[in-house]
């Protein structure tokens, strides 16, 4: 079993104190399988300290960068766990390949589209998500709730798709969905412009 980088120990450690509140570090260890009360300490920071150490220990970051990225979206996961090479799995039903897909979209460009899908006139509810994300083409790959918050779905569903990469070659799950917002005639020019940008900078494309 390799030895996990002290340094990412830390960047965990300090993620969980920050950003999760005592209850979320218990929901969290629900998902991976760990009983928060077995950790030593009581406070949030002592609980935080200890949740990493122990994921260091049993070698589970590589679990967390599966449940993370699905049970608390709005984390940068695969900014932070990939600098230290836990990427998130591949989606099942990808015929075995492990390549990871050609082109993603980094973690601050994601930042920049998650207002933009946010504020899109066809996200306001559960419903009109949906039918946006089916015609799109997109609604098979996403396994996400979409009757959170408008900003929570947001992220959680570009956060998705980015890391479902290409469906098949030159066809980019990313890329289907901000083709299809680009051809909405009513997008503001702002958010056009943002996601242009993005699409030319990684090549995102679909298929024909």
């Amino acid at each position: 079993m390799a030895a996990v980088s002290n340094d990412l120990l830390i960047e965990l450690r300090n993620i969980f104190r920050e950003r999760f509140s005592l209850s979320d570090l218990a929901d969290l260890c629900q998902e991976l399988g760990i009983d928060i009360e077995n950790l030593p300490g009581t406070s949030r920071n002592e609980k935080a300290r200890e949740l990493a150490t122990f994921l260091g220990r049993r070698d589970m970051v590589g679990k967390l960068a599966t449940v993370g990225p699905k049970t608390f979206p709005d984390v940068a996961w695969l900014e932070i766990l990939g600098r230290y090479g836990y990427a998130p799995p591949a989606a099942a039903g990808d015929g075995g390949q492990t390549a990871a897909p050609p082109t993603q979209v980094t973690v601050d460009d994601l930042r920049l589209l998650v207002p933009v899908l946010a504020t899109y006139s066809e996200f306001t509810t559960p419903g009109s998500r949906r039918d946006m994300l089916a015609i799109a083409g997109v609604l098979p790959y996403l396994d996400v709730d979409l009757s959170g918050s408008t900003r929570q779905v947001a992220n959680a569903v570009l956060l998705r798709l980015n890391e479902r990469g290409a469906i098949a070659p030159g066809d980019v799950a990313l890329g289907r969905l901000l083709h299809y917002m680009l051809g909405d005639d009513t997008l503001p020019q702002t958010s056009r412009d943002a996601i242009s940008g993005i699409v030319t900078r990684y090549q995102l494309g679909v298929g024909g």
